[in-house]
């Protein structure tokens, strides 16, 4: 398959026009050598000479002035392609988040749009699960970022804040020992599960689960339905529940950052989601 060279073309132009290679070159920002190299090539592609010098100008033989036309053509389309291109907008860029519900939950809707003021130009692509399950999509490369509590992970990672953990329920406790406590808890594995059960273990405090969710919202709807007891963050407490007394006390939840992402772009997502702009240390 034959192809033509633009540059060959747009050279072949302009010493037609201007009928001297001297001015072509001046016109191209090229030097005569290289204008004279392109059009011997054009010509040899063709196998016909296009041009032909005089002592005094520069012609176009039979052959050049039946191109001529063809050559505009080609270079009137190339030019406009590319000129319309550069009236298409550019594709937003996408920012791949993983956020753990128990570590951001309630504040997701403040943070995107703290994002979205600070990298205008960026679409976030969020998805939302367990801290565990955030971390692998990370790890796998399915996420630029993940945001997820510290004790998912064993690794360097960036601070962003920490937040005090409660014992929620739909009513208060009465004598908690005396029999299993209901837990209302994610499925799978889950950071916090496994604290709210470690500790009550410690305390010698038989439990059961008796609900298991996909969110911390089911979660949160468990305990309101009265169906057992949880543990959230204090900022996730539902209105129509109260925080429990007599129960074990709780480590404060440390949530971490994870990202690839250069300098500028990571520091707008720890503003972003840290509580009113302030990192955790």
């Amino acid at each position: 398959m034959r192809n033509l060279d633009l540059d060959q073309l747009r050279s072949f132009l302009a010493v037609a026009d201007l009928r001297s290679f001297t001015r072509a070159a001046e016109s191209l920002a090229a030097t005569q050598s290289a204008i004279s190299l392109r059009v011997a090539k054009l010509e040899d592609r063709f196998g016909r000479r296009l041009l032909v010098r005089t002592p005094r100008a520069v012609a176009l033989t039979e052959t050049g002035r039946h191109f001529l036309p063809h050559a505009r053509r080609i270079l009137a389309v190339h030019d406009e392609a590319l000129a319309a291109m550069d009236d298409v907008p550019a594709q937003p860029a996408v920012l791949r988040l993983a956020v753990s519900d128990h570590a951001i939950a309630g504040r997701l809707p403040a943070a995107l749009q703290a994002l979205r003021i600070a990298l205008p130009g960026l679409v976030p692509d969020v998805v939302v699960g367990t801290s565990a399950d955030m971390l692998a999509a990370y790890d796998e490369g399915a996420a630029d970022a993940a945001i997820v509590r510290q004790d998912a992970l064993r690794r360097e990672s960036l601070p962003l804040y920490r937040e005090a953990l409660a014992w929620i329920g739909s009513e208060p406790l009465t004598r908690p020992g005396e029999r299993p406590l209901d837990l209302v808890a994610l499925r799978g594995a889950c950071g916090v599960k496994a604290a709210m059960t470690r500790i009550l273990d410690e305390h010698g405090l038989p439990w059961r689960i008796v609900f298991q969710g996909g969110s911390v919202s089911a979660l949160q709807a468990a305990v309101e339905a009265g169906l057992g007891i949880t543990v959230v963050g204090r900022t996730q407490v539902p209105a129509s529940c109260t925080m429990l007394q007599g129960l074990p006390p709780l480590p404060a939840s440390r949530v971490v950052l994870q990202t690839r992402l250069p300098s500028p772009q990571r520091d707008a997502l720890r503003r972003a989601f840290s509580p009113i702009g302030r990192l955790a240390t």
